[in-house]
């Protein structure tokens, strides 16, 4: 699973001695699945050969059942012989069988290298949450291009650190049909179409942005009113 940027850069700065183990572990677990995926296919090959090889043996010995009296006297120890083979290659059939088995079964290594960083990054974002913090990390991780960049999952992360008293806005959308407060009726019965500015933007803006952004609009015009 992909981590958040913040607490990679984080764990580099405070727990670079653990990453280093956790990635030499990570490495030799590595080596070995891979070590056990060639003999699995090495073992896959051997038993292909001898499932073909019995059934060569297995047709020999059913010829021998279907010929003649005469033929199976003449051919009485060759039949004893293909016989003992055929138990031979049965029994080397069993032990690939069970060797792959015991192969296969190596293969979790694979998977817990997965749970090993899955574990490390849930210590550290525990600690990251943990942390105190100033009033400029606040500033550095509450960005509008840093917040844009997060997850849904990210964000929540991002949150656990930090207060979580904040100010809300809500962007209508659709017919105002209703007012519980008689002092905010503003917009009651008519359409809006906040929504749809705010997905074509891309942008979230408070109501003192939009607010001063529009008094600047407005002193614009009026210098060039003046200057006309």
């Amino acid at each position: 699973m992909e981590q958040p940027e913040f607490i990679k850069d984080f764990s580099r700065q405070e727990s670079s001695d653990e990453r280093k183990q956790l990635a030499q572990e990570i490495r030799e677990k590595r080596t070995k699945y891979f070590e056990n995926q060639k003999l699995i296919e090495t073992k896959e090959q051997e038993k292909g050969e001898v499932v073909m090889q019995l059934e060569i043996l297995k047709s020999q010995i059913e010829t021998y059942n279907d010929a003649s009296f005469f033929v199976k006297i003449k051919d009485f120890f060759t039949i004893k012989k293909i016989e003992s083979e055929l138990q031979s290659q049965i029994g080397k059939q069993s032990s690939l069988e069970e060797e792959l088995s015991k192969s296969i079964a190596g293969r979790q290594d694979l998977e817990e290298t997965r749970s090993m960083i899955a574990n490390f990054y849930a210590g550290e974002k525990k600690k990251w949450a943990e942390l105190p913090y100033s009033k400029e990390d606040i500033v550095q991780n509450f960005t509008e291009e840093h917040l844009a960049s997060l997850s849904t999952e990210d964000y929540v992360d991002l949150l656990r650190r930090f207060p979580g008293e904040m100010l809300t806005h809500v962007t209508r959308h659709g017919i105002r049909d209703h007012a519980d407060l008689f002092t905010h009726t503003k917009g009651v019965g008519e359409f809006s179409d906040t929504l749809n500015t705010v997905l074509d933007k891309k942008e979230l803006k408070s109501a003192i942005g939009i607010a001063l952004q529009e008094e600047k609009k407005r002193r614009c015009h009026c210098k060039i009113f003046k200057i006309g």
